[in-house]
């Protein structure tokens, strides 16, 4: 609701990756328009498709800013952060991920105010090395709270006999 999508609408577009909220980069895209900020946006490709210099741009300008802000995400890009060729969408829709990584670099950059800590895309966060966030042992913080329990636990034992 903090942002403006409706519950079931956040259920949709709305996921943890690594511990972190991300957002889909369509719903980071309606939420821009929505604002009513948004006064241009634009995506396209140039290069070779497949080749490292083939490349998506965004192209976004906030009302009231003098300058479009022009985002790029290359194959080459890919290659440098690990991601072109892993599993998942990077094989079967490379051309898409290109082009959601440059959206969400345009958008996070001029709309972070909109997206509300919102800002990483899911396509975005796709391909990153997952971090198991589930602690295998009790980390310091229970273990001091479990402290604070066995001393409160002694001292009502001592207090009830």
């Amino acid at each position: 609701m903090e942002v403006g999508l409706p519950p079931m609408r956040a259920l949709q577009s709305i996921a943890t990756i690594n511990g972190k909220p991300a957002i889909y980069g369509d719903a980071q895209l309606a939420l821009t328009r929505k604002s009513g900020l948004l006064e241009v946006f634009e995506e396209s490709y140039e290069g070779e498709e497949g080749s490292d210099g083939f490349t998506a741009i965004c192209t976004v300008k906030r009302r009231g800013d003098a300058e479009a802000t022009v985002e790029k995400f290359s194959v080459a890009d890919a290659k440098k952060a690990k991601l072109w060729g892993k599993v998942g969408p990077w094989v079967t829709h490379p051309k898409r991920m290109l082009r959601y990584k440059a959206r969400a670099f345009a958008l996070r950059d001029k709309f972070a105010d909109v997206l509300l800590g919102l800002c990483h895309s899911v396509e975005e966060m796709q391909g990153e090395e997952m971090i198991n966030v589930t602690p295998t042992s009790k980390t310091a913080p229970f273990a001091q709270l479990d402290a604070i329990d066995a001393n409160l636990q002694t001292t009502q034992n001592k207090e009830t006999n």
